[in-house]
């Protein structure tokens, strides 16, 4: 547990490096342990919003208040996606790179 944690504060610290090399062991650590606050924040967003959309009624002023939280919680979301997919490109290139590939291919 501890190598995990210490790769994934290695890979913080050079997440916006994209030369190099990174091995598999390395970059799943990365990417789990981000992948698991972030998606713990964005899927309740994402799903809130949903509802929010298909269950109030449809007055006027209730209408109108459900798609402003609407696009506020599903606009949170893919701001916290955002960030991640922003997170994750510099290890995912140099990962790729590693494997024998072109980084390219994250275009």
């Amino acid at each position: 547990m501890n190598s995990i944690l210490s790769n994934f504060s290695e890979e913080m610290k050079n997440c916006f490096c994209f030369k190099g090399t990174l091995n598999r062991e390395r970059f799943w650590s990365y990417v789990l342990i981000l992948f698991i606050p972030f998606y713990m924040f964005a899927l309740p967003l994402f799903i809130s919003g949903i509802i929010l959309l298909a269950h109030f009624p449809t007055i006027n002023v209730w209408t109108r208040l459900t798609t402003y939280l609407t696009f506020a919680v599903v606009g949170n979301y893919f701001l916290v996606s955002f960030i991640y997919f922003i997170l994750t490109l510099g290890p995912s290139a140099r990962r790729l790179r590693d494997a024998g590939y072109s980084p390219v291919f994250l275009i």
